[in-house]
């Protein structure tokens, strides 16, 4: 074939075609005139996917600049200076870049005289700053302050060698999309069925090795499963913090959902690159077109549709099209170049914790850099430990993790936070000084939500055990909405684990339920269990405890009746009065009148008598509803005291939510 006639087949020029086709692993000069026809399937099927990293390098670079952009913005505008409860007035003024003589006389004008050496408060610091225009927010105090939390990007900035790594993947959606069986298809294993309601209730992490199409060789991918329901969305927006691309799973035979709309946010603002893998396709109801529309109305077009969406339709089910969603991530992660240094400072984020019974306080992290050994004393938020043992994300044990790789530790000393960041220190000595200051802003938190506690009149005081920190997490945050005026659920106490005989003695003492999501009681426990009138619940499924908590609030709550307005007519005539009823005609004057309304009777803005509907008419004929500006006919019983010029007004009785 005819260089020329290929070239202007895939719009390009001749002489870019031949520069590129030795890239690309075709023997041909750069002076050829014909292509031998054999290579020129293969040519046309390697050109395409050429052109798609090309699309995808030049959008990962749009992003990264947006990016940079976007966080040297919010770190210049939108960042308070954290200020210790007591500083000099020379540090104060360092810290807010303003010169310490203009910092002192501001002070005076506030009534404060203070040297450059001398100790002013939060409280002034904060009104001080907020006079020169800087945002202040209260810090631990100065002591107790080791060093300022540096996150990956400013880690990756000081390495000096950088070496490429395996993508992070977070797979996101809606309760029932398929993320799961997804998951459970490329890691050929079975979780989807052990899971309660078919519902993913915690966050897991496992390593696939997937074949590239390019070079031939198997290349690992680090796969993070998050839960659909909506009261795990602080879990979601965390596996978006320590992903490069997230897979969003939207089933072909639904709709864009509120999970999905909520992860779409969580992937935008964490500025992931994006897939959607439209599943369920083999389902007969299955509509790609829909959902393809649905994301161009919420500004994600399909690349089809002339976007930038890459959309991958499949069926988790039946593994169709699961290497070509494989094939994008390894293309999408060729093209970001995401690197890091496996000799460098170690850092990582713990994405679950747990009590196990046999293994103690147990965390899953992804390390994003450096190298965590057995042996190796860490810090992990507010706990930390000499690593005892690494477990791979089968649970067998390995001497090291790396970055990218998705690890279990064993050996910190209490539970860590889902979110903790993981780092290496000399000894387990220099553990105890840090975690001082930890319990410093952990008591001034404590101190500062007392104080900020609302008290109403009936509560469901509960004891809230759960199996893992990421679910107890995530149910806290979905008990604080359930909420009413006059009535809450007051957790006076959490944990993890199994119900203990401590937890029960605990709840006889003050009243409290015992609450549980996947526990269960002790033997110790349920032996003081059968002598006590003590309430326990356990739950597998998130919704199921959420909805019991909700009813028994309703419960302990008594209806309250208010009356709410409906409308306000004028008397234009009055009828027959027969025994206990009156006959009268109007015109609603604003809102409306229905047979179950009620009404009072004004004369000269005094209120004369009060009575209820017996029939409601319209045009002759009765009716269920009559708005203003039309007239009417009423039947009504009561204080029938009305005439002509009197004013209606009409209300309603309802219960109050």
């Amino acid at each position: 074939m005819n260089v020329s006639d290929l070239a202007r087949q895939l719009k390009t020029e001749p002489n870019i075609l031949l520069e590129k086709l030795p890239l690309m692993g075709f023997a041909v000069g750069e002076h050829a005139i014909q292509i031998d026809g054999s290579q020129v399937d293969a040519i046309v099927s390697a050109w395409n996917q050429y052109q798609k990293r090309e699309r995808l390098k030049q959008k990962i670079a749009s992003m990264q600049a947006q990016s940079e952009t976007a966080t040297e913005q919010e770190n210049a505008e939108n960042q308070p200076i954290q200020i210790p409860p007591t500083i000099t007035v020379a540090d104060f003024a360092k810290r807010i870049k303003i010169d310490v003589s203009k910092v002192i006389i501001k002070l005076m004008q506030e009534g404060v005289m203070a040297a450059f050496n001398q100790r002013i408060d939060y409280a002034t610091a904060h009104i001080v700053a907020e006079d020169f225009g800087v945002k202040t927010a209260p810090g631990a105090p100065e002591a107790a302050t080791i060093s300022k939390e540096t996150d990956i990007k400013d880690i990756l900035k000081k390495e000096e060698t950088l070496s490429l790594r395996p993508p992070v993947v977070v797979v996101m959606g809606h309760v029932d999309h398929g993320k799961t069986t997804l998951l459970d298809t490329i890691r050929k294993t079975h979780v989807a069925d052990t899971e309660s309601g078919a519902i993913t209730q915690h966050m897991s992490a496992y390593q696939a090795r997937v074949k590239d199409p390019d070079t031939g060789d198997m290349r690992p991918i680090t796969f993070i499963d998050t839960p659909g329901h909506e009261a795990f969305r602080e879990m979601r927006g965390r596996g978006g913090r320590v992903a490069d691309i997230a897979i969003l799973v939207v089933s072909a035979d639904d709709k864009i959902q509120p999970q999905t709309l909520e992860s779409i946010n969580v992937i935008q603002t964490e500025k992931l690159a994006l897939i959607v893998a439209i599943n369920k396709i083999d389902k007969p109801e299955a509509d790609i077109e829909r959902i393809k529309k649905q994301l161009s109305e919420i500004n994600l077009t399909p690349e089809d549709w002339g976007g930038e969406t890459i959309c991958v339709p499949i069926s988790a089910k039946h593994g169709k099209n699961i290497d070509e969603l494989l094939e994008t991530v390894l293309l999408l992660a060729t093209v970001s170049e995401l690197k890091a240094n496996p000799d460098g400072t170690l850092y990582g984020t713990v994405i679950e914790a747990h009590i196990d019974k046999g293994l103690g306080p147990v965390a899953t992290a992804i390390i994003q850099n450096g190298t965590v050994y057995v042996g190796d004393a860490i810090l992990c938020g507010e706990t930390g430990g000499k690593i005892k043992g690494l477990l791979d994300y089968q649970a067998r044990p390995i001497p090291s993790a790396d970055p990218a790789t998705p690890v279990t530790l064993l050996g910190l000393k209490t539970v860590a936070r889902v979110g903790d960041i993981l780092k290496r220190v000399q000894n387990v000595r220099d553990i105890k000084k840090i975690k001082k200051q930890h319990s410093i802003k952990v008591a001034m938190q404590k101190t500062q939500t007392k104080s900020e506690g609302e008290k109403r009149e009936f509560t469901i005081p509960i004891i809230l055990k759960t199996d893992v920190f990421g679910t107890l997490e995530a149910l806290l945050g979905e008990i604080d909405k359930i909420k009413h005026p006059r009535g809450a659920i007051e957790v006076v106490k959490q944990g993890l684990g199994n119900f203990t005989e401590n937890d029960v003695l605990e709840g006889d003492a003050i009243g409290a339920r015992l609450v549980g999501f996947k526990v269960k009681p002790t033997s110790g426990a349920e032996q003081l269990l059968r002598n006590r009138k003590l309430v326990l619940v356990t739950y597998t499924v998130i919704y199921e405890l959420l909805d019991y908590l909700r009813d028994e609030l309703k419960k302990i709550i008594p209806v309250e009746i208010v009356e709410e307005p409906q409308g306000e007519a004028d008397v234009l005539a009055v009828f027959d009065k027969s025994g206990k009823y009156l006959i009268i005609g109007g015109r609603v004057k604003d809102g409306m009148i229905t047979p179950s309304s009620l009404w009072r009777v004004f004369r000269e803005g005094e209120v004369l008598g009060e009575g209820s509907i017996a029939e409601l008419q319209s045009n002759k004929q009765a009716v269920n509803i009559v708005r203003a500006p039309h007239e009417f006919g009423l039947k009504v019983r009561g204080d029938l005291v009305i005439k002509e010029g009197d004013i209606l007004k009409f209300h309603i009785m309802k219960e109050l939510e």
